[in-house]
């Protein structure tokens, strides 16, 4: 599933803080799902952390 949103060459994009919308996760239904998320990540405005196994998102 989570090629789906993004493929390995997006997510560097991403990571490098390419926020462009050639980029598949920063558009549509894509963008609802992971990339505003992501973008808030990159800005501070969320953060991750990791629980016994689980992943918890949390504004800052």
């Amino acid at each position: 599933m989570p090629r789906l949103i993004a493929n390995s060459s997006d997510i560097d994009r991403i990571a490098r803080g390419e926020t462009s919308e050639d980029i598949a996760a920063m558009t549509g239904w894509r963008y609802e799902m992971f990339g505003r998320k992501a973008i808030a990540l990159l800005s501070g405005k969320l953060a991750v952390s990791f629980n016994g196994g689980q992943v918890r998102l949390f504004d800052v």
